[in-house]
């Protein structure tokens, strides 16, 4: 059997430590990427959610909007919801109010909810910043 040179002993364990630091680093990082994918999925969820309520028949009950939003949002917890009507002259226009449109022509009115949430991650992680934060919104034409 032959034995290492002394030198060289422990070199293993050494190059072992180094390859664990990088695997650990990129485990993790995988895992928070992860939980940032789904925050803002489900933000974006929770977003469409109180858009379709709205739609629905309820485009005047901002608060109604807002609160199925939040009641959606379950890993966004921390958010915030604005929702709004607005009118257009015609489809794709510039969004107007719709107490005085000023068009000569059809009106379309649309609600849009817009939500915002921010996410932390597990561990810093030096380059990459500690906290995210995430915006979405959605349109809807009510019918």
């Amino acid at each position: 059997m032959t034995t290492l040179p002394t030198r060289q002993r422990g070199s293993i364990l050494v190059e072992a430590s180094f390859l664990m630091v990088f695997f650990l680093i990129l485990f993790f990082g995988t895992i928070d990427m992860s939980r940032a994918i789904n925050v803002l999925m489900d933000l974006h969820q929770a977003v469409y959610a109180g858009a379709i309520y709205g739609a629905s028949g309820h485009s005047t009950d901002n608060n109604g909007m807002t609160n199925v939003a939040k009641a959606d949002a379950r890993y966004a917890s921390v958010s915030t919801f604005t929702a709004n009507l607005y009118c257009a002259c015609s489809t794709g226009g510039t969004l107007k109010s719709c107490t005085n449109p000023g068009c000569g022509g059809t009106v379309y009115q649309y609600v849009e909810v817009s939500g915002s949430t921010s996410f932390n991650t597990l561990f810093p992680y030096g380059v990459i910043p500690r906290t995210f934060n995430f915006n979405a919104n959605c349109s809807l034409r009510i019918q």
